[in-house]
């Protein structure tokens, strides 16, 4: 397979205080001046985070393909500072 990276840079050096799931969707807040604020959410504090994304696609052998994806995804967010 091949890596991919998509997205964006511009708040690369903001600190946020993320709430919600990736499977939801997430709500990022507010930038923060720096890390380690307190979160007004009862979350985590802020921090530098981003989202990782994996995907792998498959061919199903014993389903027909009409009825399940032919591909699997999973997502995280991880705070990196």
């Amino acid at each position: 397979g091949a890596i991919s990276t998509t997205g964006s840079t511009t708040n690369a050096n903001s600190f946020y205080c993320p709430t919600g799931s990736v499977k939801v969707g997430i709500t990022w807040g507010s930038s923060h001046a720096s890390a380690g604020q307190s979160c007004s959410t009862g979350g985590p504090v802020s921090g530098q985070y981003i989202v990782l994304t994996a995907t792998k696609s498959f061919t199903a052998l014993v389903l027909p393909a009409s009825i399940m994806s032919n591909s699997f995804t999973v997502s995280a967010v991880v705070q990196v500072q």
